[in-house]
């Protein structure tokens, strides 16, 4: 079937895939299977609207997605390996420069996404200066103690990961 990518700030279709899919199949994974058609066929993603597109082992390395709205977009497994991601969205509002890094199998958890300046645990996205002043009672709120619970067994090491994250968004700013 016939799949269009439009552009996210006019609406216009940037281009249109052939992917092998039918009418039932979820919006998300037509999305994701007509962003890989792109990538494979050297179609334009920069500035394209890819929200929700289950992009799952897709393989999207030296893409240029920059200006491409990923809000919602699931991620897991994709490889974004020097991906031109400057400008993308992720949801939000929230734009970001490069690749998140990407976290899964947390023993009792989440996934987990470390963005520019933010991290996304679950359905949870707050910067790294609101994750690092939250107390128990404001974790608890988020879901219930095994956030808790996970969030004392995580915190020290995920906050160290963001800080080292900020330090090289830092560095690749000024560079």
């Amino acid at each position: 079937m016939k799949f269009d990518i439009h552009n996210r700030w006019t609406g216009d279709v940037q281009f249109t895939a052939e992917i092998d899919a039918n009418e039932s199949t979820p919006r998300s994974v037509k999305l994701g299977l007509a962003v890989k058609w792109g990538v494979k066929n050297g179609a334009t993603l920069a500035d394209a609207n890819l929200a929700g597109a289950n992009l799952a082992r897709a393989n999207l390395a030296d893409a240029n997605l920059a200006g491409a709205y990923l809000a919602d977009a699931y991620l897991a497994d994709a490889y974004l390996a020097d991906a031109n991601l400057a400008g993308a969205k992720w949801r939000d509002g929230i734009t970001i420069t490069r690749a998140p890094i990407q976290i899964y199998n947390i023993p009792g958890g989440w996934p987990v996404h470390i963005l520019d300046d933010h991290m996304q645990i679950g359905c949870e996205l707050h910067s790294f200066d609101e994750w690092a002043g939250f107390d128990d009672r404001r974790i608890i709120e988020m879901d219930g103690r095994d956030a808790l619970t996970f969030w004392n067994a995580n915190k020290a090491w995920l906050l160290a990961l963001c800080e080292t994250r900020r330090e090289d968004t830092a560095d690749r700013s000024a560079a």
